[in-house]
């Protein structure tokens, strides 16, 4: 495989993979909503719902400094 073409799937394969971060940093939020309504809450601890939301709002960042250490 040329050099060229393996730098173009590596731009692609990252690319996929930020907008799939992306996506579940946006879709798979626990609204305050759903946390009630899910009954989410059964054994989980105080302050859980916002520090899952955190984990999944900083998923994008997480995986740029991941990318970036592999390169």
């Amino acid at each position: 495989m040329s050099h060229r073409l393996e730098q173009a799937v590596a731009e692609l394969v990252k690319h996929e993979i930020e907008q799939f971060a992306a996506w579940c940093a946006k879709e798979w939020i626990i609204t305050a909503e759903v946390f009630d309504r899910e009954n989410v809450v059964d054994m989980k601890p105080e302050g859980y719902r916002d520090g899952y939301n955190t984990a999944l709002e900083g998923l994008p960042l997480a995986l740029e400094h991941y990318l970036e250490s592999k390169l």
